[in-house]
Protein backbone atom coordinates (compact mmCIF):
# COMPACT_ATOMS: atom_id res chain seq x y z
CA UNK A 1 0.00 0.00 0.00
CA UNK A 2 1.88 2.30 -0.74
CA UNK A 3 1.43 4.68 -1.88
CA UNK A 4 0.63 6.91 -3.77
CA UNK A 5 -0.65 8.16 -5.43
CA UNK A 6 -1.81 10.66 -6.20
CA UNK A 7 -2.89 13.51 -7.54
CA UNK A 8 -3.54 16.14 -9.10
CA UNK A 9 -1.71 18.96 -10.13
CA UNK A 10 -1.37 21.35 -13.41
CA UNK A 11 1.62 23.26 -15.28
CA UNK A 12 1.43 26.85 -14.28
CA UNK A 13 1.47 29.45 -17.36
CA UNK A 14 2.76 32.12 -15.80
CA UNK A 15 5.81 33.71 -16.22
CA UNK A 16 8.18 32.52 -13.37
CA UNK A 17 9.90 29.83 -11.62
CA UNK A 18 8.23 28.90 -8.19
CA UNK A 19 9.91 26.31 -5.77
CA UNK A 20 7.34 24.78 -3.68
CA UNK A 21 7.23 25.57 0.49
CA UNK A 22 7.93 22.17 2.36
CA UNK A 23 5.09 20.25 3.05
CA UNK A 24 4.10 19.45 6.89
CA UNK A 25 0.99 17.11 5.70
CA UNK A 26 -2.26 16.92 6.86
CA UNK A 27 -3.88 18.40 9.46
CA UNK A 28 -4.74 16.05 12.46
CA UNK A 29 -8.80 16.77 12.08
CA UNK A 30 -8.95 15.92 8.31
CA UNK A 31 -9.72 11.95 8.32
CA UNK A 32 -10.23 9.99 4.62
CA UNK A 33 -11.72 6.57 4.42
CA UNK A 34 -13.92 4.60 6.68
CA UNK A 35 -11.85 0.95 7.47
CA UNK A 36 -13.17 -2.30 7.47
CA UNK A 37 -13.06 -5.30 9.63
CA UNK A 38 -9.89 -7.80 8.37
CA UNK A 39 -7.54 -5.19 7.55
CA UNK A 40 -4.45 -3.48 8.78
CA UNK A 41 -4.36 0.47 8.45
CA UNK A 42 -1.94 2.59 7.60
CA UNK A 43 -1.71 6.54 7.38
CA UNK A 44 0.88 9.09 6.53
CA UNK A 45 3.53 9.42 8.77
CA UNK A 46 3.89 13.24 9.05
CA UNK A 47 7.06 13.12 11.21
CA UNK A 48 8.85 11.04 8.57
CA UNK A 49 12.31 13.40 7.48
CA UNK A 50 10.60 13.11 3.72
CA UNK A 51 6.94 13.80 3.03
CA UNK A 52 6.30 15.56 -0.48
CA UNK A 53 3.51 15.68 -2.75
CA UNK A 54 4.59 18.15 -5.83
CA UNK A 55 3.55 19.32 -8.56
CA UNK A 56 5.69 20.10 -12.16
CA UNK A 57 4.23 21.86 -15.11
CA UNK A 58 5.76 24.08 -18.00
CA UNK A 59 4.93 27.68 -17.55
CA UNK A 60 6.45 30.22 -20.05
CA UNK A 61 10.06 30.82 -19.15
CA UNK A 62 10.05 26.62 -18.40
CA UNK A 63 9.30 24.00 -15.45
CA UNK A 64 7.29 25.56 -12.35
CA UNK A 65 6.31 23.64 -9.37
CA UNK A 66 4.02 23.87 -6.85
CA UNK A 67 2.33 21.56 -3.89
CA UNK A 68 -1.26 21.31 -1.15
CA UNK A 69 -0.73 22.66 2.42
CA UNK A 70 -3.58 19.58 3.09
CA UNK A 71 -3.23 16.57 2.10
CA UNK A 72 -3.46 13.02 3.28
CA UNK A 73 -3.46 9.35 2.10
CA UNK A 74 -4.76 6.40 3.75
CA UNK A 75 -4.03 2.24 2.40
CA UNK A 76 -5.68 -0.48 4.24
CA UNK A 77 -4.02 -4.04 3.81
CA UNK A 78 -6.09 -7.02 3.92
CA UNK A 79 -5.81 -10.10 6.40
CA UNK A 80 -6.09 -13.59 5.50
CA UNK A 81 -9.00 -15.18 7.28
CA UNK A 82 -7.54 -18.17 8.02
CA UNK A 83 -4.06 -17.31 8.58
CA UNK A 84 -4.82 -14.09 9.86
CA UNK A 85 -1.18 -12.69 8.46
CA UNK A 86 -1.22 -9.74 6.42
CA UNK A 87 -1.97 -9.99 2.35
CA UNK A 88 0.92 -9.47 0.19
CA UNK A 89 1.70 -5.10 -0.82
CA UNK A 90 -0.53 -6.10 -4.00
CA UNK A 91 -3.34 -6.58 -2.17
CA UNK A 92 -3.12 -2.68 -0.84
CA UNK A 93 -5.84 -0.44 -1.26
CA UNK A 94 -4.70 3.31 -1.15
CA UNK A 95 -6.95 6.19 -1.01
CA UNK A 96 -5.67 10.06 -1.79
CA UNK A 97 -7.42 13.10 -0.81
CA UNK A 98 -6.09 16.62 -1.70
CA UNK A 99 -7.32 19.95 -0.44
CA UNK A 100 -7.31 21.51 -3.81
CA UNK A 101 -8.02 24.66 -1.57
CA UNK A 102 -4.30 24.91 -0.20
CA UNK A 103 -2.36 24.76 -3.35
CA UNK A 104 0.71 26.65 -2.94
CA UNK A 105 3.53 27.94 -4.65
CA UNK A 106 6.70 30.39 -3.62
CA UNK A 107 4.87 33.42 -5.24
CA UNK A 108 1.62 34.82 -4.18
CA UNK A 109 0.43 35.84 -7.20
CA UNK A 110 0.69 32.20 -9.52
CA UNK A 111 -1.06 30.27 -5.98
CA UNK A 112 -4.32 33.29 -6.67
CA UNK A 113 -4.25 31.95 -10.58
CA UNK A 114 -4.21 28.35 -9.84
CA UNK A 115 -6.65 29.01 -7.89
CA UNK A 116 -9.33 30.15 -10.33
CA UNK A 117 -11.13 28.07 -12.92
CA UNK A 118 -8.26 28.54 -15.20
CA UNK A 119 -6.84 25.86 -13.43
CA UNK A 120 -8.23 24.14 -10.46
CA UNK A 121 -11.54 25.83 -10.67
CA UNK A 122 -11.05 25.39 -6.56
CA UNK A 123 -14.77 27.36 -5.20
CA UNK A 124 -16.22 24.71 -7.89
CA UNK A 125 -14.22 21.48 -7.14
CA UNK A 126 -12.33 21.85 -3.71
CA UNK A 127 -11.25 18.40 -3.57
CA UNK A 128 -9.08 15.80 -5.36
CA UNK A 129 -8.15 12.85 -5.17
CA UNK A 130 -6.87 9.06 -6.03
CA UNK A 131 -7.89 5.56 -5.45
CA UNK A 132 -6.47 2.27 -6.37
CA UNK A 133 -8.11 -0.31 -8.55
CA UNK A 134 -4.95 -2.54 -8.39
CA UNK A 135 -0.89 -2.78 -7.57
CA UNK A 136 1.06 -5.64 -9.73
CA UNK A 137 4.40 -6.51 -8.49
CA UNK A 138 7.30 -5.98 -11.02
CA UNK A 139 10.52 -6.84 -9.59
CA UNK A 140 12.34 -6.03 -6.70
CA UNK A 141 10.61 -3.07 -4.46
CA UNK A 142 8.89 -2.04 -8.03
CA UNK A 143 4.81 -2.12 -8.60
CA UNK A 144 2.59 -1.17 -10.93
CA UNK A 145 -0.02 1.11 -9.76
CA UNK A 146 -3.80 2.10 -11.63
CA UNK A 147 -6.12 4.04 -9.93
CA UNK A 148 -8.52 6.57 -10.78
CA UNK A 149 -7.63 10.29 -10.38
CA UNK A 150 -10.27 13.00 -9.72
CA UNK A 151 -9.33 16.83 -10.48
CA UNK A 152 -11.99 19.01 -11.40
CA UNK A 153 -14.66 17.48 -11.40
CA UNK A 154 -12.94 14.75 -14.19
CA UNK A 155 -11.96 11.30 -13.05
CA UNK A 156 -9.82 9.27 -15.06
CA UNK A 157 -7.35 5.87 -14.98
CA UNK A 158 -4.10 6.26 -15.03
CA UNK A 159 -1.64 3.76 -14.55
CA UNK A 160 1.97 3.88 -12.93
CA UNK A 161 5.41 2.47 -11.48
CA UNK A 162 6.18 2.87 -7.97
CA UNK A 163 8.91 1.67 -5.38
CA UNK A 164 7.27 0.36 -2.24
CA UNK A 165 9.49 -0.86 0.50
CA UNK A 166 8.05 -1.86 3.64
CA UNK A 167 9.69 -1.94 6.87
CA UNK A 168 8.97 -2.36 10.73
CA UNK A 169 5.25 -1.36 11.03
CA UNK A 170 5.56 1.26 7.98
CA UNK A 171 5.44 1.45 4.28
CA UNK A 172 7.81 4.12 2.52
CA UNK A 173 6.94 5.02 -1.41
CA UNK A 174 7.90 6.97 -4.37
CA UNK A 175 7.13 7.19 -7.38
CA UNK A 176 6.77 9.93 -10.45
CA UNK A 177 3.29 9.90 -12.81
CA UNK A 178 3.04 12.31 -15.95
CA UNK A 179 -0.40 13.27 -17.19
CA UNK A 180 -1.65 15.85 -19.74
CA UNK A 181 -3.01 18.59 -18.51
CA UNK A 182 -5.98 18.99 -21.07
CA UNK A 183 -7.73 15.71 -19.65
CA UNK A 184 -8.49 17.71 -16.98
CA UNK A 185 -9.78 20.99 -18.28
CA UNK A 186 -6.21 22.62 -16.93
CA UNK A 187 -5.63 25.23 -19.97
CA UNK A 188 -5.51 29.35 -18.52
CA UNK A 189 -7.70 29.99 -21.72
CA UNK A 190 -4.56 30.04 -24.04
CA UNK A 191 -5.20 26.37 -25.67
CA UNK A 192 -7.52 23.55 -24.73
CA UNK A 193 -5.23 20.50 -26.34
CA UNK A 194 -1.81 19.54 -26.75
CA UNK A 195 -1.11 20.66 -30.43
CA UNK A 196 -2.23 24.60 -29.37
CA UNK A 197 0.93 24.61 -26.92
CA UNK A 198 4.74 24.84 -26.89
CA UNK A 199 6.22 20.74 -26.63
CA UNK A 200 5.53 19.37 -23.37
CA UNK A 201 3.48 22.07 -22.15
CA UNK A 202 0.20 19.97 -21.60
CA UNK A 203 2.24 17.27 -19.49
CA UNK A 204 2.05 17.64 -15.69
CA UNK A 205 4.23 15.50 -13.38
CA UNK A 206 3.12 14.43 -10.15
CA UNK A 207 5.68 12.79 -7.52
CA UNK A 208 5.91 12.07 -3.82
CA UNK A 209 7.88 10.62 -1.43
CA UNK A 210 5.93 9.18 1.97
CA UNK A 211 5.52 7.05 4.63
CA UNK A 212 3.09 5.27 6.00
CA UNK A 213 2.69 4.33 9.58
CA UNK A 214 0.50 1.10 10.30
CA UNK A 215 -2.44 2.25 12.92
CA UNK A 216 -4.00 -0.80 13.78
CA UNK A 217 -5.46 -3.52 13.14
CA UNK A 218 -9.50 -3.97 13.10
Amino acid sequence: MPIASLIAVLPLLVACQSTPDENTGPPDDQPIIDTTPGAVVYELDTSASVTDLIFTGVGTTGPQSGTWDSWNVQVTRELDADSEEMEGLEGLQIQLVVDATTVSTSIDALTNHLKTDDFFDVDNFPEAGFASTSITHIEGDSYQVTGEMTLRGTTAAHSFEATIEELDYAIHTTAEMTFSRFDYGLHDGGGTDADSVGPGANEVTLTYDVTLAMLMTL
